[in-house]
């Protein structure tokens, strides 16, 4: 779901923060560490990658402005993010929709219209999202 509600390019201003000047650095290390024949630099970039597009991930999301929908929004969201949190770090936990609003602080009802609003793009109202997750978490 992640991958498939982001846009096809993605487009953060570096300047001006740490976290940018940060990542322009980052890059041109790995730039130079592709090109070394150092030993475990599969692995150094491979790590690398992730952190990278994690933080691009986080510059985005904090670029974009209130009234956006689809999933990084939802993680961005207190109420809709908090209840992610609690599904993927309970996996196995039976998850009903009263236990997982109250887990994230909240009604029903409210935690219902939250993921509804956000996922108008991508589908996540909770009993959506738990389809699709089926595989890996347990909500009823």
């Amino acid at each position: 779901m992640l991958l498939g509600g982001l846009p096809a390019l993605l487009k953060v201003s570096v300047r001006g923060s740490n976290a940018g000047i940060w990542l322009e650095t980052s890059v041109q290390y790995v730039l130079t560490e592709a090109r070394s024949p150092r030993p475990g630099g599969a692995g150094v970039l491979a790590k690398l990658a992730e952190v990278l597009f994690i933080e691009v991930l986080r510059m985005y999301m904090n670029e974009q402005g209130a009234g956006q929908s689809g999933w990084l929004a939802a993680v961005r969201d207190r109420i809709v993010g908090a209840a992610l949190t609690q599904m993927h770090s309970h996996p196995a936990h039976t998850w009903t929709l009263e236990t997982l609003a109250r887990a994230s602080g909240t009604s029903r009802s409210v935690l219902v219209e939250r993921f509804q609003h956000l996922g108008r793009e991508y589908g996540l109202p909770p009993a959506a999202w738990r389809r699709q997750q089926s595989n890996h978490l347990h909500v009823r």
